[in-house]
């Protein structure tokens, strides 16, 4: 079986369609989950990560992380959808 045949696709916050094997797709989900946690919850974690993978790899986790926040609260101010 071929990488193609048993790889999904995934929908990132800014509407790119990614494999789900993708590096794209794996801190899209971890920056998911972090929004999730409690702020000094959240705090803790990415402190963490930072020790293990270092201030760069931890920045672009926190850049994806605004960038959903974002996409998220633009959402939050449309319109509603009209039945």
């Amino acid at each position: 079986m071929t990488e193609a045949e048993w790889t999904k696709t995934a929908v990132l916050h800014d509407g790119r369609v990614v494999s789900t094997m993708s590096e794209e797709w794996k801190i899209e989900c971890e920056a998911r989950y972090l929004l999730r946690m409690p702020l000094q919850q959240r705090r803790h974690a990415l402190e963490r990560r930072e020790q293990i993978r270092g201030v760069k790899s931890v920045e672009k986790l926190r850049e994806r992380m605004k960038a959903i926040h974002a996409a998220r609260k633009a959402r939050a101010h449309l319109p509603p959808m009209p039945p």
